[in-house]
């Protein structure tokens, strides 16, 4: 009997060791299977990043024209700021130049009036003594 029973326990060993082999080389084939998911998706990562970080790329080359040209602009602004600051400046002189004129005419203007107000009133006063003297 114990030659039957070892016979069957080398039986369920060998029957055991094919199952355990079997096992192993599934477990092989999944991770051989896995391997090359997980390479596929590591191309696939890395085809969608340089996709992504090709398109920063482009925003930022975009972003950097953007800016230059509004820095372009605002320097033409300021450039056009201090143009007309310096016209009217110019303008704003010639004004006071003018009004300076216009003021010394008015000046002069009422100087003769006042004076030949007074003189009037000094001959009328002097008409007015010749006439009481006479």
């Amino acid at each position: 009997m114990d030659a039957v029973k070892e016979a069957q326990l080398e039986q369920r060993f060998d029957d055991l060791s094919l199952q355990f082999e079997r096992a192993e080389e599934r477990n092989r084939e999944e991770h051989r299977e896995i391997r090359t998911e997980i390479r596929a998706l590591r191309t696939d990562v890395g085809a969608e990043f340089a996709a992504v970080r090709k398109e920063f790329a482009a925003v930022r080359a975009e972003f950097s024209a953007d800016l230059a040209a509004v820095r372009a602009e605002i320097t033409a602004v300021r450039a056009d700021i201090g143009t007309v600051r310096t016209d009217l400046s110019a303008e704003i002189k010639d004004l006071r130049a003018e009004m300076v004129g216009e003021l010394r005419s008015l000046h002069h203007l009422l100087f003769r009036g006042m004076l030949a107000f007074i003189v009037s009133i000094v001959a009328s006063v002097a008409a007015v003594l010749v006439a009481q003297a006479l």
